[in-house]
C-alpha cells in the first residue's frame, strides 16, 4: 500500500471516529513508515476560531495504524514510530 491510498484510509476512518468535542474536528496528519503500513498521529482542529493555547486537552490512543490490508488499528504509546 502506498501513502496516497492510506491517506484515503485514514480519512474514512476519521470521517466515521466520533468527533472529541462540538468544537472541533479530526485532521488526517502525515502519513508516517511503520512495519505493519501506514501510522497517522490523532489531531485535532478548532473550528470556533479560538487560539491554539485555549483548546481543549483530549486523552486516548496517539495514533492509529493503516495496515497493509486496509485495515485499521490503533496504536499505544509503546508503539509509536519515533
Amino acid at each position: 500500500m502506498n501513502a496516497e491510498v492510506a491517506i484515503t484510509v485514514a480519512q474514512e476512518y476519521l470521517a466515521g471516529h466520533p468527533s472529541p468535542g462540538p468544537d472541533y474536528e479530526w485532521v488526517v496528519t502525515a502519513p508516517i513508515r511503520h512495519c505493519e503500513g501506514w501510522a497517522f498521529n490523532y489531531q485535532v482542529r478548532c473550528i470556533t476560531g479560538l487560539p491554539q493555547d485555549e483548546w481543549h486537552a483530549f486523552g486516548g490512543a496517539p495514533a492509529f495504524i493503516v495496515q497493509e490490508d486496509a485495515s485499521v488499528r490503533e496504536l499505544g504509546w509503546d508503539e509509536l514510530p519515533l
